[in-house]
């Protein structure tokens, strides 16, 4: 692999400057301050609790400020207004008691901004423009002590693309000395419609479903400063498929889709039946909890099986041992004998990867219409028969065309190669359980998740649009609940029909949609766009080697939306003249973090190809930061770039460079803070949240770069 793809070493507390506001405090100055820089608070807990019913949210605040400074303090609380939301019953409360406050149109915040720009304040203030904020004074914020400060306020949620579209401002950095201690958003969604289609662009979120009707959303998070919004969409869907669609388009590029679909969860008369095949290793490293997890999570399987369903276990080891001669009825009895066969697993032996899975391939019969799945879990490597990764992929290639793989691998010592090259085979996906994880949790959340096929061979056409680059582009087999979201471009606008086609037991079915390829402005989906495809290509690398071609798509696109990866960190170092080992990313979580510590200090990788990052625990902390990257989400910082809109910037020699930039373009230099700089901020507030990464910017603007020296 080329050099840029690099797996950088060191972990940082810092992280990226502001793009848009939670509220904060900023301090004004006391008249015997004598440091060169104003006094800042710290923020060290903030929760937020979210109640959605149907199209109405109400949005409660808890912030406690910290004023770690050796004098009294006062200042101006601000906290910007939702855009474009209908906002009412704004209260704010001061350690329990209410104070008075003023809230101001996006006009006269504006005028605001600027004031504080005159006064000294960072230029990050500049993200609020274009928006309204609701300012209060809050007093004697006594020397090393603290202050609660708790808002409340109602909004009508917005509807876009058939979505409604809730927002919650998330950045503190420019109002916070430190870190947060604690931060833990939850959003409950109620209503009397089915509630689908429910998604994070902007963060990797946990979304519970309690009931079709309740669904709820949390982020949690520790020692961080937030960077961006927090965006959250939903649709209320009264029967049938739940159907929406995004777009981002500018004037002269082609557009950006999310076009996303969740088949009922409903009766349907004509839902499909299974033909499902337990694949389990029960070799000698399976002992322990290991096999325990395994046995609860496979009785959990069996006794949720529908009645309609055809089902066999094939337990592995040196041998493998089917419990039945052919898959069978779910029938009472036939699960009873399933129950006392999974009793009787006894781990022990080798692993026989090979035999296993064309035992399992052998079972499905040739006539049945039912969707056939094939569920494979291993802890290990191949070690008995056939063992060659290249005879394994080639043996399961010839005969898995209509069969849907789901691998698992539990703990660090597997071939991630194989197996999700086995997964690809089967148009399925691979899960890993790392040892931290419980295998059960994993196997129920998913065996949850295909209780009832809805589609099989399910494909889409989507009408006059004329889309590429789509991703995914293969559907298989889509089940009642699983929320698909397809990501692409397209060149023509428009109203047109996206098309479902599929089977269900033999019978092809047929749905249209009626849809709107309009020119809209949602950087969300361009980054989310872009984040999954470079997610898709460097899987093709990883599973079929190096592609010049893909290396440099993915160069390219992760440097012009700043998508900032392990593997694709290198080109920073090129534009910003930094030594690569000298180039920080920050790991979101836990995954990230091991993948960097398992590289060590000493170097990194320079190809997929190498061993180490095809097996171990490096081979699964890639394989998982692959597969969250599929989801629209980068789980990587790093204090060199900073994303504002869907614009990147580079720090170079001290200045915020826009990834647009050409050193052939028209420039035009204008002093910070002069009235030239003022009128730039009047020309749009795009352009004013543009300039909001720093004092010393350049920044690109209808074909025009404007270097601002601070």
């Amino acid at each position: 692999m080329r050099k840029f793809i690099s797996f950088l070493l060191a972990v940082s507390a810092v992280f990226l400057s502001s793009v848009f506001a939670d509220g904060g405090i900023i301090p004004i100055i006391p008249i015997h301050w004598t440091y060169a820089t104003p006094p800042k608070l710290s923020i060290s807990e903030h929760f937020v609790s979210v109640e959605i019913n149907g199209d109405l949210a109400t949005t409660s605040v808890e912030e406690v400020f910290v004023n770690n400074n050796d004098v009294r303090l006062e200042g101006d609380y601000i906290f910007p207004l939702p855009e474009n939301a209908a906002v009412s019953e704004f209260y704010l409360y001061v350690d329990g008691k209410k104070v008075s406050a003023e809230v101001m149109d996006a006009s006269k915040a504006e005028q605001l901004y600027q004031d504080y720009l005159r006064k000294g304040i960072d230029p990050a203030l500049l993200s609020f423009y274009g928006r309204g904020l609701f300012r209060a004074r809050v007093t004697d914020i006594p020397a090393h002590g603290e202050r609660k400060v708790e808002i409340k306020y109602s909004e009508v949620v917005p509807k876009e693309g058939g979505l409604n579209r809730y927002v919650y401002p998330l950045d503190i950095e420019q109002f916070t000395e430190k870190p947060l201690e604690k931060l833990e958003i939850s959003v409950s969604l109620k209503s009397d419609r089915d509630i689908v289609n429910v998604f994070s662009p902007s963060h990797s979120v946990t979304v519970n479903r309690k009931s079709p009707k309740e669904v709820n959303v949390v982020l949690k998070k520790e020692n961080i400063k937030p960077d961006k919004d927090l965006y959250i969409y939903y649709e209320l869907s009264d029967n049938g498929y739940g159907v929406s669609l995004l777009t981002h388009k500018e004037l002269v590029e082609d557009g950006y889709f999310l076009f996303m679909m969740t088949p009922p969860i409903g009766e349907d008369e004509r839902a499909g039946a299974r033909e499902i095949v337990f694949v389990i290793d029960r070799s000698g490293s399976m002992r322990g909890e290991k096999i325990d997890q395994v046995k609860a999570a496979l009785k959990y399987c069996v006794e949720r099986l529908n009645v309609i369903d055809r089902f066999n276990i094939i337990s592995f080891a040196s041998e493998v041992e089917p419990l039945f001669k052919a898959p069978v009825l779910a029938d009472d009895n036939n699960k009873a004998r399933a129950l006392e066969y999974i009793d009787d697993i006894t781990p022990r032996g080798g692993t026989n990867i090979n035999e296993a899975l064309m035992t399992a391939i052998g079972q499905y019969e040739t006539d049945i219409t039912a969707v056939r799945v094939l569920v494979f879990l291993t802890d290990g490597k191949p070690t008995v028969g056939t063992v060659e990764d290249a005879n394994i992929i080639d043996n399961v290639s010839k005969v898995s065309d209509d069969i849907m793989g789901f691998v698992f691998g539990v703990g660090y010592d597997l071939n991630t190669f194989l197996l999700d090259r086995i997964a690809e085979n089967f148009k399925g996906m691979t899960e890993y359980i790392t040892p931290y994880e419980k295998i059960d949790d994993a196997i129920v959340r998913f065996y949850g998740a295909i209780s009832k096929p809805a589609l099989t061979d399910a494909r889409l056409d989507f009408g006059n649009a004329d889309v590429y680059d789509v991703q995914p582009f293969k559907l298989g087999s889509i089940f009642a609940g699983q929320q698909i979201m397809i990501t692409g471009r397209y060149k023509n606008g428009g109203q047109t029909e996206i098309t479902l086609l599929g089977t269900t037991n033999g019978e092809t079915r047929e749905m249209t949609f009626p849809v709107n390829f309009k020119k809209a402005k949602n950087p969300n989906i361009l980054v989310l766009w872009a984040t999954r495809q470079i997610a898709y290509y460097l899987d093709e690398i990883r599973l079929h080697g190096e592609n010049e071609e893909l290396v440099n798509e993915i160069k390219d696109l992760a440097q012009r939306y700043g998508i900032v990866t392990p593997y694709t960190s290198l080109f920073i170092s090129e534009i910003t003249g930094i030594e690569p080992k000298q180039v920080t990313l920050i790991p979101w979580g836990i995954e990230e973090s091991r993948a960097m510590d398992s590289i060590g200090y000493g170097g990194a990788p320079s190809s997929f190809k190498k061993s180490e990052t095809m097996e171990g625990e490096l081979g699964v902390s890639i394989s998982k930061d692959i597969e969250k990257m599929k989801t629209g989400v980068s789980g990587y910082e790093t204090e060199v770039v900073k994303k504002v809109e869907d614009v990147a910037f580079y720090l170079k020699d001290g200045v915020w460079v826009d990834a647009r930039y050409k050193e052939d373009m028209t420039k035009k230099k204008i002093d910070y803070g002069s009235s030239q700089y003022f009128e730039l901020l009047g020309k749009d507030s795009t352009l004013a949240r543009l300039l909001s990464v720093g004092k010393n910017v350049i920044v690109v603007w209808e074909g025009v770069a404007y270097e601002i020296k601070g």
